[in-house]
């Protein structure tokens, strides 16, 4: 549903908001170089739109991705598991430490 709010008009985007840890020993320079090879696949999703990481003082990192829909975005995480270069960033990342939600996007300056 689309509403409008001083000018602005909502959209059905969503975003994909991960928090996660590296495995212990990986090189944060190769982690960086695994995310922007994994951007290629990321980029070829239908409804893709944005990515951002951001790193805590603490060492955890933050991932958000801005999808067209909620719909993309699940289609997109199945395809993205196929992807050997999407797998190879996923490797990085500690299973146990990862945790990812969907949020439709309320508003969007």
């Amino acid at each position: 549903m689309k509403s409008v709010r001083e000018g602005r008009v909502m959209n059905g985007n969503v975003l994909e908001i991960s928090s996660y840890q590296l495995v212990p020993g990986i090189d944060e320079r190769a982690f960086v170089r695994a995310a922007d090879e994994a951007m290629g696949a990321m980029r070829r999703q239908r409804g893709f739109l944005a990515r951002s990481i951001a790193k805590a003082e603490d060492g955890r990192f933050t991932e958000i991705v801005h999808w067209l829909d909620r719909a993309s975005a699940q289609t997109a995480k199945a395809r993205l598991a196929a992807s050997p270069d999407a797998a190879a960033f996923s490797a990085l990342i500690d299973p146990p430490s990862l945790r990812r939600d969907y949020y439709p996007v309320a508003y969007s300056g």
